[in-house]
Formats: C-alpha cells, sequence, structure tokens
C-alpha cells in the first residue's frame, strides 16, 4: 500500500472497466464498464473504458467492481479524555469504512488543528468539517455576548455553529438571525424544543425526538411542518442507531453483539455491563411499572421515527447519516449499521447512499467540490467488489477506499488504527 499511496499522488491514477455509481441523479443509475482517470486527487476524465493509458499511469482493474463516493458522517463527537478509542484509531476505523469525511458536532479549538493537519496531509483522516463550541442558555446569556462569540468563531473559520438547547423563543430567533447574518449555517437540538418553529427558523434538525414527539401531539401539524423543511430545503440527521444504544427496548446482550464491539477492551464491556444491569435491576425493584414504560415508550419512539423517514424522504426532506456517539457506537462499524437501518425502514440502498454522500456536500453548498463520482470533484471514493445497490452490507466489501487520489485498504487503515 505505501508505493500506490505516495505514487499515486505523482502520476495519473486511472480505474479501468469499473461500473460507475455517481450519486449525481436522484433516481438510480449505475454507468457500466467506465475509466475514471484521477490527477492531483481530483476526478479529471470518465470515459467509456478504453485501452489507452496515459505514460506513467497507474491503472486499478475495476473489472466486475463498483465505484461511489466516499461517504460522510454527519454528526460525529471526536474522542475525548475518556473516549474508548483515541484519535487516531478514530479517525482510522472510520475512514476503513469507506467514510471520507466528518461533521464534529462538538467543536473546539484542538479540532480546527486537527482539521487543519488531515488537509495538508500531516494526519491520514477523513476531511473534517468542525462545528462551534455548542450554544446554550447560560444565566449570562445576552444578545452582545452571543453575537460577540458567533464573530469570533468566524473568525477562528469554524464550519457551522452548533446548537444544543435552553434558549427561549425570542432569544434563539436573535441568534439565528445572528449567525444568519455571519453567514454561518446552524444546526443542532430543535429550537425552544419544538420542531415546527425550528423549521420557521430555519434550523437544520438533528435526532429523532422531535420529529417524534410532533406527530405523537399533532399529526396535522406535522406534516405541515414537514412540508415547510423540505420547502426551506433543511436536513435532518437522526442517529437512529444511537437510540439502540440508550434505549431499554434493546437489552445489553443484543448490544454484545454489534459490530465492531471485538475492538472494544474486556474491561470496558464488563464495566457497561454492570452499569446496565444494576440500572436496570434498581428500576425494576423500585418501580416495575414505570420501566416496563420506558421500554415500550423507547421501541414505539424509535418505530415510530423508522415509519416517517421514507415518507419524510419522499416528501423531500433532506436527510443524513450518522449512528451518533456512545457506548456501543463503533467507528466505521456503526456508520454500517445506521445504512442498513434506513434501508430496512423503507429507503433503496441507493436513496440511503445518496443521503450518505451528495446529500451530505449539500448540506455545505459544496456539491461542486465532492459527493459524486462526476468530473472536477474531489477523488474521494469507495471502490467496492459487489454492488450496494443490491444489498447494502456491500458497502462492507471494500477493495480500496481513495482518499483525495491516495489509494488505500481497508485491512490495513484497521491494523494501523491499533497498533
Amino acid at each position: 500500500m505505501a508505493t500506490l499511496y505516495v505514487s499515486a499522488q505523482k502520476n495519473t491514477l486511472v480505474i479501468r472497466n469499473v461500473n460507475v455509481i455517481s450519486m449525481a441523479s436522484a433516481e438510480q443509475k449505475v454507468d457500466n464498464a467506465m475509466d475514471v482517470y484521477i490527477k492531483n486527487g481530483v476526478i479529471s476524465k470518465i470515459t467509456i473504458t478504453n485501452s489507452s493509458t496515459p505514460k506513467n499511469a497507474i491503472v486499478i482493474d475495476g473489472t466486475g467492481k463498483y465505484l461511489m463516493p466516499g461517504m460522510a458522517d454527519m454528526h460525529v463527537h471526536l474522542p475525548r479524555a475518556k473516549s474508548i478509542f483515541n484519535t487516531k484509531q478514530f479517525l482510522l476505523m472510520t475512514l476503513g469504512h469507506g467514510v471520507t469525511a466528518m461533521r464534529q458536532m462538538r467543536g473546539l479549538p484542538q479540532d480546527l488543528l486537527l482539521r487543519d493537519s488531515i488537509k495538508k496531509g500531516l494526519v491520514l483522516g477523513s476531511d473534517l468539517y468542525v462545528s462551534t463550541p455548542f450554544f446554550k442558555r447560560t444565566d449570562t446569556f445576552d444578545a452582545k455576548s452571543c453575537y460577540d462569540s458567533l464573530a469570533l468563531y468566524k473568525k477562528q473559520g469554524y464550519d457551522l455553529v452548533k446548537y444544543l438547547y435552553g434558549m427561549n423563543e425570542s432569544q434563539y430567533d436573535s441568534f439565528q438571525t445572528m449567525a444568519n447574518k455571519l453567514g454561518f449555517i446552524v444546526a443542532g437540538h430543535a429550537a425552544a424544543g419544538k420542531l415546527d418553529f425550528a423549521v420557521t427558523e430555519g434550523e437544520h434538525v438533528e435526532h429523532i425526538d422531535p420529529f417524534v414527539k410532533l406527530y405523537k401531539k399533532d399529526s396535522v401539524l406535522f406534516w405541515q411542518t414537514i412540508d415547510a423543511m423540505a420547502a426551506k430545503h433543511l436536513f435532518n440527521c437522526p442517529d437512529v442507531f444511537w437510540y439502540n444504544t440508550v434505549g431499554y427496548h434493546v437489552t445489553t446482550k443484543e448490544r454484545m453483539k454489534y459490530p465492531g464491539m471485538e475492538y472494544v477492551p474486556d474491561s470496558t464491556k464488563q464495566q457497561w455491563e454492570k452499569e446496565e444491569r444494576d440500572q436496570a435491576l434498581r428500576f425494576f425493584v423500585s418501580t416495575p411499572v414505570n420501566f416496563a414504560k420506558y421500554i415500550i415508550n423507547d421501541s414505539t419512539n424509535v418505530a415510530l421515527y423508522k415509519y416517517l423517514l421514507p415518507r419524510m424522504y419522499n416528501k423531500g426532506v433532506p436527510l443524513l447519516i450518522s449512528p451518533g456517539d456512545g457506548d456501543y457506537v463503533n467507528p466505521g462499524f456503526s456508520y454500517v449499521e445506521e445504512l442498513k437501518i434506513f434501508v430496512a425502514s423503507g429507503l433503496t440502498p441507493y436513496q440511503t447512499l445518496r443521503c450518505a454522500t451528495y446529500n451530505a456536500a449539500d448540506f455545505f453548498k459544496q456539491t461542486d467540490k465532492w459527493g459524486t463520482v462526476t468530473e472536477n470533484k474531489a477523488a474521494n471514493l469507495l471502490l467496492l467488489n459487489a454492488n450496494p445497490l443490491e444489498d447494502i452490507n456491500n458497502v462492507n466489501k471494500t477493495d480500496a477506499i481513495i482518499l483525495h487520489g491516495k489509494v488505500l485498504k481497508k485491512d490495513e487503515l484497521m491494523k494501523m488504527a491499533m497498533n
């Protein structure tokens, strides 16, 4: 891998006779038997396959393989002091699963340094977009200090604003107005805990809770809000997999079988089991009826969102992919599980993968730069040994990950992560 990794930067890379899933169209399309030329980290040309090869080109035989854009994890929390995986492990495990872009949703100044180090090639990892440190209401909240913070974050180069919770409607309206004035995208927990208000304000909304809450309260208002969300092109990143790591409707035994758990230290798994066993026992012994209600509520909420998911998609709400963050959420592995949840909920594999690729670039208004396999786009690509449109699990059948024209192998990335 090392030779190819270095030389591919200096020479034209040709993926010969490959089936291209460009993701450029909303409708499913595969271009068979294509040659894809990559130069200086950019897709320079795509043609019907032929035998001509530029001098000194590196050729990868794509016969029987499928080429698609690299995917994006759009709700990442980078490792901190008490995280199970360190930053190196997190980056390499994520990249090894074909994720070539990440949106960090609890940014700090060191994340800007990491983003820039990745961009310069000093650190091997997916392209990184960094949110501001999260905003929430404080006892000293006032408009001037809020604006000053936003202006500073803009100057420092953060890519978006993260809203957490606590502002009332008036405060949030001022906050959103100031962020818009500075040219910031705002994403986070629904403003004032209300999906309809958040959409009115123009916030991109994370998680499933505000959708489930509003649907249960007023289904008519919910669908009116969804129509408005689609019209305003506001995104939802639901992190459904995460709800299967915190809800009582999934047992500890089931969680222990999640992909990637073999990389979690045994001591950590034993600690998780003990904590959950003790907690569940306290609930069951003290308030068994409430414990049962927790299980029913968690199960109902996840099932309801899965019901809403394809219907929101069909109405035009742009969706994003991430498994979220927390115990049992394993870098890369859990991302694929989120893809599987989208398909099981009713989206086609193509629709799901377009959420993972084109939609992510669209969120940042960068579809002219990445997110599709088309000429003049960044060569962040995933070369697969089987068709992911036939079975979403085929995203795991990786031949190579290509990051800005550099050819990487999944097995070697995973070995690097553990060494």
